[in-house]
C-alpha cells in the first residue's frame, strides 16, 4: 500500500491536487521527500492539512456519484471501451445520441478508475486548437500564461503510456484540435477515447 501511494504521489496529476495555503500546488518531489522521512516532521502540518482537504473533496465526490449514478449495460460497455483504449494504448471512438448518459458515464469513469490516470476534457463549442489547449491547461493545472510551443510541450509532458485521455463532445472540435489529441497519443503512447454524437461519425467519414 505504501509503495502504491508513493507511486501516485510522484504522479504530477496527483501532486497538483494538493494545494498550499498560498494557492500553489505541491511538487511530486516535495511529497516524495515528506513520505520517505526526508522532511522535518515539524514542518509537515501544512501538507497534512492539504491532504485532509483533498481527501474530504474526494469522499464528497464519491458520495455524490454513488447516490446519483446507476450503472447500466450501456455504462459497462463504455467502461470496457475506455479500459481497452488505456490498456492497449489505442484510439477508440464512442458514438451515440445525445442524452443517453455518455458524458455522465465518462465522468464517473474518470473519478472512479485508474487512480488519477484518466484525464477527461470536454471539447469547447466550435473549438479551435487554441481553445482546446486552454481547456487542457485548466484540467491539468498548467499555467494558462504559457503560450504556443511551451504550452503544447507542457500538456504533452502530463501524459504517459499508463494514461487515458477522454475527449468528450469531440464533434465540436476543429481538425487541428482533434489532431493535437492524436499527437498526444502518438508521442506519449497513451490511450485516447473520442466521444461524440452521430455527427462526429459522419464528419469523420
Amino acid at each position: 500500500e505504501a509503495a502504491r501511494l508513493l507511486g501516485q504521489l510522484q504522479d504530477r496529476s496527483v501532486a497538483e491536487q494538493l494545494i498550499k495555503k498560498d494557492g500553489e500546488p505541491y511538487s511530486p518531489d516535495s511529497l516524495y521527500q515528506a513520505f520517505t522521512g526526508r522532511r522535518d516532521p515539524g514542518q509537515l502540518t501544512p501538507l497534512v492539512e492539504a491532504i485532509e482537504t483533498f481527501r474530504k473533496l474526494k469522499e464528497e465526490n464519491l458520495v455524490r456519484l454513488e447516490t446519483e449514478f446507476i450503472e447500466t449495460a450501456l455504462t459497462r460497455k463504455i467502461y470496457e471501451l475506455c479500459e481497452k483504449a488505456r490498456r492497449r494504448h489505442k484510439i477508440a471512438l464512442l458514438y451515440g445520441e445525445s442524452q443517453i448518459g455518455k458524458t455522465t458515464t465518462l465522468i464517473v469513469f474518470k473519478e472512479t478508475h485508474n487512480h488519477g490516470e484518466t484525464v477527461y476534457v470536454r471539447m469547447p463549442t466550435r473549438a479551435s486548437i487554441s481553445c482546446l489547449l486552454l481547456e487542457l491547461a485548466l484540467v491539468l493545472n498548467i499555467p494558462t500564461s504559457l503560450r504556443g510551443l511551451e504550452l503544447r510541450r507542457a500538456i504533452l509532458n502530463c501524459f504517459d503510456a499508463r494514461m487515458l485521455l477522454i475527449v468528450d463532445e469531440a464533434h465540436e472540435g476543429s481538425v487541428g484540435a482533434l489532431n493535437f489529441c492524436r499527437e498526444i497519443h502518438d508521442r506519449r503512447k497513451c490511450g485516447v477515447v473520442f466521444a461524440g454524437t452521430r455527427v462526429f461519425k459522419d464528419t469523420l467519414q
